[in-house]
């Protein structure tokens, strides 16, 4: 204990309070009770607590709620909920520079949808950290599976010909390797001292 603070409190610091989770968490989708911070709808959080305190009479009940959330949520997750809305929105905005879309889609076609894949990935991902169930989950893998899809696609020219240096750098290795390893041979083999 350093200072009062115990190992429990940095987790719950760092990962988000369980006990939290269980008080102002309600039920997951599957109707279980919360039992851990991770699994805990962080606007249910902030909803409940907020009515708690307007019913209590106390002054800005929404910041409570806000500061609830947090609790809840701990170190890690806020940053990176802060982080995913902060890249949505830093998509949004790329997005929309391009122009006007069906204009921006015939100009590049592979290049604008992987850049309208990486929004709807990053805005899926947020929704996810902030309520994760089944659906902003699922959205999250469908959507990023199609944003990996087409990068890989965007980039293709310069992943085939790093490919192919890549595999003329690995049968030159072998090849200096397997000289190598002869000369180690020779000089190992009894015989030849």
């Amino acid at each position: 204990m350093l200072r009062g603070i115990t190992p429990n409190r940095m987790i719950d610091l760092f990962v988000g309070s369980d006990e939290a989770a269980k008080v102002f968490g309600g039920r997951t989708h599957s109707g279980q009770l919360v039992q851990r911070a991770g699994q805990v709808d962080l606007r249910r959080v902030s909803r409940g607590v907020t009515a708690l305190q307007r019913e209590a009479g106390m002054a800005h009940p929404r910041l409570g709620g806000i500061a609830a959330a947090a609790k809840t949520a701990g170190a890690f997750r806020s940053l990176n909920i802060g982080t995913s809305a902060a890249s949505t929105v830093y998509d949004v905005t790329n997005v929309a520079s391009q122009g006007r879309p069906w204009n921006a889609f015939k100009k590049n076609k592979v290049g604008y949808s992987a850049d309208v894949a990486q929004t709807l990935f990053d805005g899926s991902m947020t929704a996810a950290l902030v309520a994760p169930n089944p659906v902003t989950i699922g959205a999250a893998v469908v959507t990023g599976a199609v944003y990996g899809g087409l990068k890989v696609a965007q980039h293709w020219p310069e992943i085939k010909s790093g490919a192919k240096k890549l595999g003329h750098a690995a049968v030159n290795a072998g090849k200096s390797l397997a000289g190598g390893a002869k000369k180690v041979a020779k000089k190992l083999n009894p015989f030849n001292w």
